[in-house]
């Protein structure tokens, strides 16, 4: 079947559609109606509760005021006092229902016009019941003449117009109940018309829409009818075209299938050097791990010698300050001594001078000499202790200035130290940082391996699967070739049942085909042969 087909409206579509133009026009109708309906039933319930009830009203106004009329002219002639007070109770029982009309026509009230009018009749009643009053006790007293003469000089006339008045009234409600009376005819004739119409019409519409959809539907019926004729004579081709097909799919599918075995045995081996390759790389993760660890170990003791060498510098640098004020100390002790061995040097002389001084005065000055003798002595032991204290100083010195001397070259050779630790630091974080690198790679290169060597296995299973489909392929082909003798089989069906369908639509049409030739006519086949190859191109 064609593409400009597929935008039709089906047959279900068609008929709903259809069905739904002739309910829209019934809902139409039937609200139509129902509203008019609605309206005539509110103006029927209008007029009886307001037209009906104010005549029913003036009626009832107008019977009382009447036979009121009649009682009282009763009692002005009557002399029995029991039958005048019988006639007043009647009266009194007539105007309370009066009364109570009045009541009923007031509730009937919804604009000023109507109160207009109804207040002029409730004027005239007032005035007739004052008038009406004055002429009773009259009568009531005695006075009949009296009586009869003021009723016909001022009641009858009163009563006259009040009667008047109420039938006026009565007739203007009349007239509006006619008028209205006459509306609610026009919309019942209207509301009848329309039914009629709208029956006619959606009569009309039903035949004319069932004829189109018959019409519509016929066509496509035997668009249909010719699509599957030609679809069937091509499904002959088709079938086998499909089981030539279907064989050389076969022989295709088995050396398929020797390849992928070879690809798959490939592929596990490509999988088993993967997973060596994953593995030695997380060894030398491991090893690049434990190297950074020792590179940190060696990092921190280092540290530790550079801040020991750095405390014995400042050690050395403290005794060389220590010598150097021990030499101060020393050269300011070998001034005393030199002073104090001077001292000894010219006591010794002054001793000496002394001595020569006691010898000559002889035995006067002998004790002198004797003390002069030993202040010598003194002085002499004095000179040795200051010499010997002399050299102790000067070999303090000398030693000192070596010590001294050595604290520079400890000094020297500590900032050495200190230079190369620093040196031997940065190598070893720079050591650090490598290993670390390494390490990182070493991560990437086992993560890299170990994806490839997950998509190998992924690989190796959709090849085992595609070798499984490729074997059901295999099988399949087979299947497909048995299918196509089946599916020329169906061609022929599928003609007898488009000539049913043919049938369908016209009994002429369904002859004619089958007059045609069947399915497997030499010459239908050969027409379809060209093209039935190219579509399974």
């Amino acid at each position: 079947m064609n593409d400009a087909s597929s935008s039709k409206m089906t047959i279900a579509q068609k008929i709903i559609c259809g069905f739904a133009i002739l309910i829209a026009i019934l809902i139409a109708v039937s609200a139509t109606s129902i509203v008019i309906s609605t309206s005539i039933r509110k103006k029927v319930e209008l007029l009886h509760s307001t037209s009906l009830v104010r005549l029913e009203a003036l009626d009832g106004i107008k019977q009382a005021v009447l036979t009121n009329r009649y009682l009282f002219l009763s009692h002005i002639a009557s002399t029995n006092p029991q039958e005048m007070t019988a006639t007043e109770a009647r009266m009194k029982e007539n105007s309370a229902g009066a009364s109570e009309r009045y009541k009923a026509y007031e509730a009937t009230l919804t604009d000023e016009q109507d109160r207009a009018e109804y207040a002029t009749i409730v004027d005239f009643r007032k005035r007739y019941i004052e008038t009406r009053a004055k002429v009773m006790e009259m009568s009531q007293k005695g006075d009949k003449a009296g009586a009869n003469a003021e009723f016909q000089a001022t009641l009858a006339p009163l009563l006259d117009g009040y009667v008047q008045a109420v039938q006026k009234l009565s007739n203007d409600v009349q007239e509006d109940t006619r008028v209205f009376t006459d509306v609610i005819r026009r919309e019942t004739l209207f509301s009848q018309n329309l039914m009629i119409w709208s029956t006619a019409l959606t009569l009309v519409l039903a035949v004319v829409t069932s004829w189109l959809i018959i019409r519509s539907t016929n066509a496509t019926l035997r668009q249909v009818a010719a699509d599957l004729t030609e679809g069937s004579d091509q499904l002959s081709c088709v079938a086998e075209s499909l089981s030539t097909a279907s064989q050389s799919l076969a022989e295709g599918t088995s050396h398929q299938a020797a390849s992928i075995e070879e690809t798959s045995a490939s592929l596990e081996q490509i999988s088993a050097l993967g997973k060596q390759n994953q593995d030695r790389t997380v060894s030398a993760s491991d090893s690049a791990g434990r190297t950074r660890k020792a590179v940190d170990i060696g990092l921190g003791d280092v540290n530790s010698m550079a801040a020991t060498l750095e405390e014995v510098g400042n050690t050395s640098r403290e005794m060389e300050t220590a010598m150097q004020a021990m030499r101060s100390s020393s050269n300011d002790i070998a001034k005393i001594i030199k002073t104090i061995d001077e001292i000894a040097f010219q006591t010794n002389i002054l001793a000496l001078n002394a001595a020569v001084e006691a010898a000559r005065a002889g035995e006067s000055g002998a004790g002198f000499a004797v003390v002069a003798e030993e202040v010598r002595a003194l002085a002499q032991r004095s000179a040795e202790a200051a010499k010997n204290t002399s050299t102790l100083i000067e070999s303090t010195i000398q030693r000192s200035h070596a010590g001294a001397q050595i604290s520079e070259k400890v000094a020297t050779t500590v900032g050495a130290l200190l230079e190369k630790s620093a040196l031997v630091q940065n190598r070893l974080k720079e050591i650090a940082s490598l290993v670390q690198d390494v390490n990182g790679i070493s991560n990437e290169v086992a993560s890299s391996t170990s994806e490839q060597t997950t998509g190998i296995t992924q690989i190796s299973t959709a090849v085992h699967d595609i070798d499984t489909v490729t074997q059901k392929n295999a099988a399949t082909s087979e299947e497909t070739a048995a299918a196509a003798e089946e599916l020329s089989a169906q061609a022929v069906t599928l003609r007898g049942n488009v000539l049913n369908l043919m049938a369908l639509i016209d009994s002429s049409l369904a002859k004619r085909a089958s007059l045609e030739g069947g399915v497997g006519s030499p010459a239908l086949v050969g027409g379809r042969t060209g093209r039935a190859e190219r579509h399974l191109r």
